[in-house]
């Protein structure tokens, strides 16, 4: 479903003040609730867990396949700013990570590869 450019930045704008989302290095919008285990934002939408940036892109009007994985273009993996989201598929997602560093909110590597 796609929605009207008006619907789609009231409803992110909603989203990060709702969700208490701020604004990071390079454009990021920094998930502030729980993490799960890899780093990624968590939340409960209609009453089932939920990738918060997975979420978010869904708020943007975009239409996730279930097969479809959802990339962090930036290397953040607790930013949920769809300009910085990309659907993806498992075995491409996987191997850009590899070829680029996982950033924090600060732009420092993560973890090593």
């Amino acid at each position: 479903m796609l929605l009207g450019m008006a619907t789609v930045s009231s409803n992110l704008a909603a989203f990060k003040r709702v969700y208490g989302v701020t604004n990071g290095k390079g454009g990021c919008w920094l998930w502030s609730g729980s993490l799960d285990g890899g780093g990624y934002g968590r939340l409960r939408v209609d009453g089932k867990d939920s990738q918060a940036h997975r979420f978010a892109l869904m708020l943007a009007g975009v239409e996730i396949p279930v097969s479809a994985e959802v990339g962090h273009t930036c290397g953040v993996r607790h930013c949920v700013n769809p300009q910085h989201l990309e659907l993806t598929t498992r075995a491409t997602n996987p191997a850009r990570r590899r070829h680029g560093p996982l950033l924090d909110e600060f732009g420092r590597v993560e973890r090593s590869r």
